[in-house]
């Protein structure tokens, strides 16, 4: 039988298989993985509850590019905020992107984070909110962080459904998600 790890979020029940993301012939790190993509239960689920614990005076919400999406689309309805997304791929219809690269524990290599020319100029000046799943080492957190620096715009708040291993008390979150022997 497959290993899991049980969370609630809100009046939900869900069991996260627990999963090795080293890469092969590297000590194993487990870790419950949370994927909510394509999940819109669970992400609206989230999105109202980390909605009630937003700071004040957010003005748009940023996620780093990949599977928690669905999450970032909820918590814009929920909200009524305009979300961006910071693309883990530049594209030509970008423009004149702005990037920070990053290396977090489950890609385990560098990537880069791309703000369109677009975005940068709707979130220059605004007070943003960053949103993940999951915070685990903070690299993405990081490099949202760098981001918005770079496009003069202010990172009042960083939430996640989860943070993961370390605990972050500067995240507002749903819950904590251990690290696994």
């Amino acid at each position: 039988m497959s290993r899991t790890h049980r969370v609630q979020i809100g009046r939900l029940t869900i069991d996260l298989p627990v999963i090795n993301i080293a890469d092969d012939g590297a000590p194993p790190i487990l870790v419950a993985l949370f994927d909510s993509q394509g999940k819109w239960e669970i992400n609206r689920e989230a999105a109202a509850l980390l909605a009630k614990k937003m700071p004040d005076g957010v003005e748009a919400i940023l996620m780093p590019g990949g599977k928690a999406e669905g999450l970032l689309q909820a918590m814009g309805e929920e909200t009524r905020l305009p979300t961006y997304v910071a693309r883990k791929e530049r594209k030509k219809y970008m423009g004149k992107a702005v990037s920070h690269t990053v290396q977090t524990i489950t890609t385990q290599r560098t990537q880069t984070l791309n703000l369109s020319e677009t975005s940068v100029a709707e979130l220059h000046g605004k007070r943003v909110l960053m949103l993940d799943d999951v915070v685990s080492t903070g690299g993405s957190v990081d490099a949202i962080k760098g981001l918005l620096k770079d496009v003069g715009a202010e990172c009042v708040g960083v939430m996640a459904v989860f943070t993961e291993g370390t605990r972050r008390p500067e995240v507002i979150t749903l819950g904590h998600l251990p690290l696994f022997d």
